[in-house]
């Protein structure tokens, strides 16, 4: 549902949407969900990421570095992936 909730608010943001209601109600039915719709694991590594400083911010499938670079957020979960557990 909060797929569909997302689809909605994009839609009407982008101005393309006279029917809310029914959008959600098909977007329900079909499993649909906005284009920037972030899953758990992406939001996971994202906080993850975020406490050790590789990222400030994250849009649209793109994450920012502290040196201000623009990052496919796939290519840096590749190269930073996330550790779950840290044995010292």
């Amino acid at each position: 549902m909060q797929g569909a909730i997302a689809r909605v608010k994009e839609a009407i943001n982008e101005g393309w949407c006279e029917n809310p209601t029914g959008l959600f109600i098909n977007s329900c039915r079909n499993g649909e969900k906005a284009k920037n719709t972030v899953t758990s694991d992406v939001s996971a590594w994202f906080e993850w990421a975020s406490r050790e400083r590789l990222v400030l911010a994250m849009s649209g499938g793109v994450v920012y570095t502290p040196e201000g670079e623009a990052v496919e957020i796939g290519q840096m979960m590749g190269k930073y992936p996330m550790e779950v557990a840290r044995c010292n």
